[in-house]
């Protein structure tokens, strides 16, 4: 399989993280039509920064409406921004150090063996509705994400060697383990845990509480318009720092193109760009003077996946022969705008990282007209994996308006960040 990885960047094989901000940068002589990343020394702070406040909404784009917002059964990407906001776990990560921090669980312990984890919750958080929150919902969390009548295959098979919860006390939760794995602080300390007193009751999996979700996270839900938006307001009862945000409302624009004329109309505060608008629709003066841009990298790439339960792709050497046939470099240049960088896996690392001794799929391109031939086949499908460029572009209402009606009045200046997906 081919990939290409995109990041913010206008240099090929290499990791660079990028940041635009606004008006002001630097220029530089471009080397594609994005131009190069900037340095971090060179990136300017965002138009209008200063100490945060509360008030104001935040309106954003949803690409695509979610099947329900279930923290356990849902399998979308649009879901999990939302669900985030609403469920709070035990452990949390620090975005700058990447160290686990406690979040409901004060503390925790870890045995000799890493086969036992013991969490100690905190006394004092509630679920939205004030109800307290215990080891008890904790385990009722654990054993509803574990009951194969729950549809939760996808997040249950990083939990498959966990044997047993026990509640300790009130506030303390222990988790056995069949045996060591690196990942089980991670993945039980970011469980999201949801309240025993609304799900333990009715069907788990088509539950009314579904697309009316209740958490003890620092936003709850608020309203959702079928196909319309889904609305979020901040938890008036949430047991950590509240959010300065007190509203957030995401529009569902299916449609890239119709959602950057609603932008446009400065009826979205923030948004994700695909390239071609980020190259060719948001570089303006005019659309600079309204919004902040910034590149970055994501953790994220794209790929085209030989399906081996075709008769065709069964054969290793075809599979490989496709791939080194493939113009990555080509199709970055002209479909990402150069917007990116070719990767040879799925793991993200500086190109000094990588073995110089280990050949890119492309670097023999000889070979695969005669794997081709030796498996009785013809070289002419493609495949690729593509990490899409990040951009987005963002900024803040001063007057609380539905996107879909008149337009609210803003301030002059808004911030666009700019991750733009591909």
């Amino acid at each position: 399989m081919a990939r290409i990885s995109p990041a913010w960047c206008a240099v090929l094989i290499a990791c660079l993280a990028a940041l635009i901000v606004g008006v002001g940068c630097t220029k530089q002589p471009a080397t594609s039509p994005a131009g190069p990343a900037p340095s971090e020394a060179s990136v300017p702070e965002a138009r209008g920064a200063g100490p945060a406040v509360d008030g104001d909404w935040l309106l954003s784009r949803l690409s695509n409406e979610p099947a329900h917002l279930n923290p356990l059964t849902y399998s979308d990407a649009y879901a999990a921004a939302l669900v985030d906001l609403m469920f709070d776990s035990m452990l949390d990560r620090d975005n700058e150090t990447l160290e686990i921090i406690p979040k409901l669980a004060e503390k925790w312990e870890v045995s000799e063996d890493h086969l036992e984890y013991t969490f100690l919750l905190r006394k004092d958080a509630v679920f939205s509705d004030g109800t307290p929150l215990t080891a008890h919902d904790v385990k009722f969390t654990f054993d509803k994400l574990m009951d194969p009548a729950t549809d939760a295959a996808r997040l249950r098979n990083y939990y498959q060697d966990i044997t047993s919860c026990e509640v300790v006390d009130d506030h303390t939760v222990r988790f056995t383990c069949a045996r060591p794995y690196f990942k089980h602080l991670t993945m039980l300390g970011g469980l999201s845990v949801i309240p025993r007193h609304i799900y333990g009751e009715g069907d788990f999996n088509t539950h009314t509480r579904n697309r009316e979700p209740l958490g003890s996270g620092p936003y709850v839900f608020e309203s959702w318009e079928t196909g319309l938006q889904i609305t979020l307001a901040r938890n008036k009862r949430y047991w950590g720092d509240k959010p300065h945000v007190l509203k957030r409302v995401y529009t569902i624009i299916t449609n890239a193109n119709a959602a950057f004329q609603v932008l446009e109309r400065q009826e979205l505060d923030t948004m994700a760009l695909t390239p071609e608008q980020w190259v060719n629709q948001a570089a303006g003066a005019e659309f600079e003077a309204k919004f902040n841009k910034f590149q970055y990298y994501t953790a994220f790439y794209n790929y085209v996946g030989w399906n081996q339960r075709l008769p065709q792709f069964e054969d290793k050497r075809v599979r490989r022969a496709l791939t080194m046939l493939l113009d990555r470099k080509t199709i970055l240049e002209t479909i990402f705008y150069g917007l990116g960088e070719v990767v040879t896996g799925n793991f993200f690392m500086p190109p000094s990282m990588i073995p110089r001794s280990r050949p890119g799929p492309l670097t023999r391109p000889r070979r695969s007209g005669c794997s081709t031939r030796r498996a009785g086949g013809t070289a002419t499908a493609t495949a690729f994996a593509i990490r899409p460029a990040r951009r987005s572009s963002s900024s803040s209402s001063s007057v609380p308006r539905r996107p879909s009606t008149r337009p609210s009045p803003r301030s002059s200046r808004r911030s666009s960040n700019a991750p733009a997906s591909a």
